[in-house]
């Protein structure tokens, strides 16, 4: 599951469940993250701190 889907997919649901959560870390760990990667990971992390998603 590429970066955006799993965002996506926290996005829709409303929550960041522990599986996404480690599919993020792992495609961030392997590195080569485009401009369009890094600035999902932002609108992901703003969404955390707004209370928009939860961490399930």
């Amino acid at each position: 599951m590429s970066l955006e889907a799993c965002i996506r997919q926290a996005l829709e649901q409303g929550e960041l469940t522990p599986g996404l959560e480690i599919r993020i870390e792992q495609i961030v760990e392997q590195g080569n993250l485009t401009e369009r990667d890094r600035q999902l990971l932002q609108l992901l992390q703003d969404a955390i701190q707004d209370d928009c998603i939860r961490r399930a």
